[in-house]
C-alpha cells in the first residue's frame, strides 16, 4: 500500500510540472521593439508639377530585425511603385500640399514617418527675356517657382505683386532685377513672402530683389523675405520705401542703399543677416525699426564725400555681435530715440563704434537709451568708439543728453 501511494503522489506532481510548465510556455510574450529614429532625406521642399524627388528612407531596429520600407502619398506616384529605402517621387499635375508618408516595419510593428512637399506653379515669365508675362501677380494658393535667372522689371513698367503671394527661388541667381518699378502689397494678414527652395534655408540661396538706376523705384509693404545674399538692394540713384516687413538670414545685408539710392524704412524687423542695413553714399531714413541679432552690426553707414546725413530714429539696435552703428568715411547721421543696449559678443560692446572715420567733429546721437547700467556721463563711454579711443578719430560722439530707460513708444520687438 505505501509503495503505491508513494507512486501516485509521484505521478500527481509530475502531471502538474507538465501543466504548469505547458501553460507559461503558452503565454510567454517575446518582447519587441519598434522600428526607431526613422528619418526621410530629400533635396526640396518645393517643386514643380511633374518634377522628380529623390527620397531616402531610414530607420535604427534595437532587436536587430531586418526591416521593410513602403511609402505612401495623397499625391503623385512612386518609383518603383513597391517601395524601398530609396525611391523617387514624381509630383502630380496639380499644385498643392502633398503629404509624404515613409512605412518601416520589421514584421512585427510597424513605423511611421511624414514630410511635405509643396508642389508650385512657374513664375508667369516670358521665356526668352524673363519678364513677367502679365502686370500683376495674385496669390493663387500655392507657391510660385523662380527659375535660376532674375525676373526683369524694364523701366517704363510697372509690377505688382498682390497680398499673399508666396514665391519660392530656385537658384543663386535667381531673384528680382527692377530698373523699373516694383509694388509689393501684402498686408498684415496676408503678407507676402519670399525665400529659397532648401528644406533649411542658408543664407545667399538666391540673389534677392535690387533697384539699380534713377528710373528704378519701389514700394514694398508687408514683405516677409529670408535667406538671400541681400533681402533688398536700393543703387544707383534708385528710390525705395519699406514698410512693417521681415529681412532676415540673409548672407551680406537685410537691406544694401549704395550709389546714391534713396531708402525709407520704417516698422521693420531686420535680423540675423550679416548687417542689418549696409549704407554707402546713400540717403536714408529708418525710423521705428528693430535691428537686432545681426552677425556685424545693426547698421553699418559710410560715405566717400560729404553730403550724405542718414537720419535713424525710434529703433532697436541691439544685440548685434560686434556694433550698433558703425561709422566711416565722411557720413554724418543723426541717431535719436535708439535703444542701443547689448551690441558686443558678451553684451557690453560698442553701441556706436567710428571705424576709418573722417567727417564731422561731432556725431549727433542724443536721447538714446544705452541699456540698463549704462545711464551717466561716467558709464555710456564704454559702449563708444571714437576719439577718446583712437588718436586716428577726430570726431567724438555726442550722448548728452541721454535716456535712462527705453524711449516711449519704441516700436518693433
Amino acid at each position: 500500500m505505501r509503495r503505491n501511494w508513494l507512486s501516485s503522489m509521484a505521478l500527481v506532481v509530475l502531471s502538474t510540472a507538465i501543466v504548469i510548465g505547458a501553460g507559461c510556455e503558452d503565454g510567454y510574450i517575446f518582447p519587441n521593439e519598434a522600428p526607431s529614429n526613422l528619418e526621410i532625406t530629400k533635396l526640396s521642399c518645393y517643386v514643380a508639377t511633374g518634377e522628380e524627388v529623390p527620397l531616402i528612407g531610414s530607420a535604427d531596429d534595437e532587436d536587430g530585425d531586418p526591416l521593410y520600407y513602403s511609402w505612401a502619398t495623397n499625391a503623385g506616384t512612386f518609383d518603383p511603385a513597391g517601395g524601398g529605402e530609396m525611391v523617387t517621387w514624381i509630383a502630380p499635375d496639380d499644385p498643392g500640399l502633398a503629404v509624404i508618408t515613409l512605412i518601416v516595419t520589421d514584421d512585427i510593428e510597424e513605423s511611421r514617418l511624414q514630410t511635405t512637399i509643396e508642389v508650385g506653379a512657374e513664375f508667369p515669365v516670358d521665356i526668352v527675356t524673363n519678364r513677367p508675362r502679365y502686370p500683376a501677380i495674385a496669390d493663387s494658393g500655392y507657391v510660385y517657382l523662380l527659375n535660376l535667372q532674375p525676373v526683369v522689371i524694364l523701366g517704363g513698367t510697372t509690377f505688382t505683386i498682390m497680398e499673399g503671394v508666396r514665391i519660392v527661388a530656385r537658384g543663386t541667381n535667381s531673384g528680382f532685377e527692377v530698373t523699373g518699378r516694383l509694388l509689393i502689397q501684402g498686408t498684415e494678414e496676408n503678407p507676402v513672402t519670399m525665400g529659397p527652395d532648401d528644406c533649411e534655408p542658408v543664407g545667399g540661396s538666391w540673389a534677392g530683389i535690387a533697384f539699380v538706376g534713377p528710373a528704378a523705384e519701389g514700394n514694398i509693404a508687408y514683405l516677409q523675405q529670408h535667406a538671400a545674399d541681400v533681402g533688398v538692394l536700393v543703387q544707383a540713384s534708385a528710390e525705395v520705401v519699406i514698410g512693417n516687413s521681415y529681412l532676415t538670414n540673409n548672407k551680406r545685408h537685410g537691406i544694401e542703399v549704395s550709389d546714391g539710392g534713396t531708402l525709407e524704412v520704417s516698422d521693420c524687423t531686420i535680423w540675423e543677416n550679416y548687417t542689418g542695413i549696409y549704407m554707402r553714399n546713400g540717403y536714408m531714413v529708418v525710423e521705428g525699426s528693430s535691428l537686432r541679432y545681426n552677425r556685424k552690426s545693426g547698421i553699418d553707414m559710410s560715405s566717400s564725400i560729404d553730403g550724405y546725413t542718414p537720419t535713424v530714429t525710434h529703433c532697436q539696435v541691439s544685440n548685434n555681435r560686434e556694433y550698433g552703428f558703425e561709422l566711416s568715411g565722411f557720413v554724418t547721421p543723426e541717431m535719436h530715440y535708439n535703444s542701443l543696449y547689448s551690441n558686443g559678443v558678451v553684451g557690453v560692446g560698442y553701441g556706436v563704434y567710428l571705424g576709418s572715420y573722417v567727417g564731422v567733429d561731432s556725431i549727433r546721437a542724443e536721447n538714446n537709451f544705452w541699456g540698463l547700467g549704462y545711464d551717466s556721463e561716467e558709464t555710456i563711454p564704454a559702449l563708444i568708439w571714437d576719439a577718446h579711443d583712437a588718436s586716428s578719430i577726430e570726431a567724438y560722439v555726442d550722448f548728452i543728453p541721454w535716456l535712462s530707460s527705453a524711449p516711449a513708444g519704441l516700436s518693433g520687438p
